[in-house]
């Protein structure tokens, strides 16, 4: 059995949705700025490898 999980938790002091997210990632006078983007998406991943 196996699992992996990306994006369980995010633990900062920030007050957006997430503090890596941003919706104007191509104008360079403004990296990292939030116009309200939407947070990254939860990624759940299980399996069993049955061999025979």
């Amino acid at each position: 059995m196996y699992g992996t999980v990306n994006n369980l938790l995010t633990i900062t002091g920030y007050s957006g949705y997430d503090p890596e997210a941003n919706t104007r990632r191509s104008n360079p006078l403004t990296p990292s700025v939030d116009y309200a983007a939407y947070p990254r998406s939860r990624f759940i991943l299980g399996g069993v490898n049955v061999t025979f």
